[in-house]
């Protein structure tokens, strides 16, 4: 919902009722004005957004709950003795800072983390991570150290082969993998026991039947952009499941079948195919019959 404040500036409310202002270029102190009297979070927009000064001068000066950046700024650490902070997101190619001790209240992150010198699992009230070009030694979560409050976790680029390790997230219900062309073992996921959502796109070595149909708590599935999959039967073994997207994957033997034998499922995405022996049409005129 955009807002027009009384100081002159615009801004928006999330879905949460954070408050976020705009801060456009040269009105810092109009920032900090509107932010001490009806904002309680900052936007810093890409295009006639502030200087790299002006962006530490209105961090100094107020105490935000949310901070948004979409410019490149080098600096960042300012923000690391925020304590009222709850969400931080910041632009896929700018590196975080490595301190976030003093985050307690922190619930969203969405930005770059190093894996020898960040210490993010010290935010214990962090439950949505989104990690852009996560590197780690391992190639796995094995040597991150992640918050154990965790309920959604999205890797966006990375160097990610092993999905081994992140079953210490133990209460994780929602994890998507995007752009990982390295990823390919997904064997742990299964010891995920609270995973509701799981969302691959482009991860085309990571496809494995064997591994999906072990995660019986799943109610969202989509493998989209994963090039080809040998087929649809692991569906029949996942009794929660209610939505199913596989757009840009290929089945290669053809059969769409073992969608029907899906006890729960409400919608299945993906593009029809001359050989398929089921059309999109068909499938949902059949699943809205079972309900």
């Amino acid at each position: 919902m955009e807002i027009n404040y009384k100081s002159g500036l615009t801004g928006f409310q999330t879905e949460d009722g954070v408050r976020y202002v705009v801060a456009a270029q040269e009105l810092s102190d109009k920032v900090i004005t509107t932010l001490a009297t009806e904002a309680n979070a900052i936007f810093f927009p890409a295009i006639d957004g502030v200087s790299q000064d002006e962006f530490c001068e209105i961090i100094s000066c107020t105490s935000p709950k949310g901070v948004r950046i979409s410019q490149s700024y080098k600096d960042l650490t300012c923000l690391q003795d925020k304590v009222l902070l709850e969400e931080i997101i910041l632009p896929r190619d700018v590196k975080s800072f490595d301190d976030f001790s003093n985050l307690k209240n922190l619930k969203i992150f969405e930005g770059q983390i190093s894996e020898i010198k960040s210490n993010i699992e010290c935010c214990n009230s962090l439950k949505n991570l989104t990690l852009h070009k996560l590197k780690t030694k391992s190639k796995s979560f094995e040597s991150i150290n992640l918050p154990g409050s965790l309920l959604s976790l999205k890797v966006n680029l990375g160097n990610i082969v092993s999905t081994n390790g992140i079953k210490k997230v133990s209460d994780l219900k929602h994890l998507s993998f995007e752009y990982m062309s390295k990823l390919e073992d997904l064997s742990e996921l299964p010891e995920l026991k609270e995973l509701r959502d799981l969302e691959l796109y482009s991860c085309k070595k990571a496809l494995n039947n064997d591994v999906f149909k072990a995660l019986s708590s799943l109610e969202t599935l989509k493998l989209n952009n994963c090039g080809k999959i040998e087929n649809l039967e692991f569906v029949k073994y996942l009794s929660s499941l209610r939505k199913f997207t596989f757009v840009n994957t290929v089945v290669e033997n053809d059969d769409l079948s073992p969608l029907l034998d899906c006890k729960n499922l409400e919608y299945a995405g993906f593009m029809d195919k001359r050989s398929y022996n089921l059309t999109f049409d068909l499938i949902h005129d059949k699943l809205r019959m079972k309900t």
